[in-house]
């Protein structure tokens, strides 16, 4: 199979590794920087490897639908690698999405290592706002509105909830 990209947190890629040995260099430097930059969203120098493989081997990982998902290993309580797998099988915009989500859930764990309840409006709904705020950041309009009209309850009530509170507070 093909190697992963391997990368820190936020994982900005060097401008001269844009080959594609690996799949979306510039992509993933995109969603990253957008992410520590627009968003500031940074943890340090954690390692974060992203896998670009099939939607089957994604959903076995993270059930039936899942197009992402983030593996998170620690080590006395603190995290000390994550790996990302997301779905060869979407167009740029999606795929930025995809990351921008997952990229959130590892900043969640930074954040409060071990207390990711998946499923959870809060949980779901932070990474979904990610997402969209960085597909509009991207210029990515058409995949940002895909995030408001996601139908899957946790996805579109979290969403709705952090819109809210940016609506509410800035």
């Amino acid at each position: 199979g093909k190697k992963p990209v391997k990368v820190g947190f936020p994982p900005i890629l060097p401008d001269s590794f844009l080959g594609r040995d690996y799949e979306y260099p510039s992509l993933v430097q995109a969603v990253s920087r957008c992410i520590g930059k627009d968003l500031k969203m940074t943890v340090g120098s954690l390692p974060v490897e992203i896998f670009f493989v099939s939607t089957p081997r994604v959903q076995a990982l993270g059930g039936l639908g899942a197009l992402g998902y983030a593996t998170l290993e620690h080590q006395d309580g603190r995290l000390i690698l994550a790996r990302v797998y997301i779905t060869s099988e979407k167009d740029d915009k999606e795929t930025a999405h995809l990351l921008a989500h997952e990229f959130a859930h590892i900043w969640q764990d930074w954040k409060s290592p071990g207390s990711l309840v998946r499923n959870s409006k809060f949980v779901e709904g932070f990474a979904e706002w990610v997402a969209y705020k960085t597909c509009l950041n991207l210029g990515y309009d058409e995949a940002a509105a895909r995030c408001l009209e996601n139908k899957a309850r946790v996805y579109h009530d979290g969403l709705r909830y952090y819109l809210d509170l940016e609506k509410r507070y800035g």
